[in-house]
């Protein structure tokens, strides 16, 4: 699940701190 979530939220994400935070 996070894992998961890391790599989408960085691929997906347009903010910096989500990317910096995941």
């Amino acid at each position: 699940q996070m894992i998961e979530q890391k790599r989408h939220g960085m691929a997906h994400s347009a903010n910096p701190a989500v990317q910096l935070a995941r």
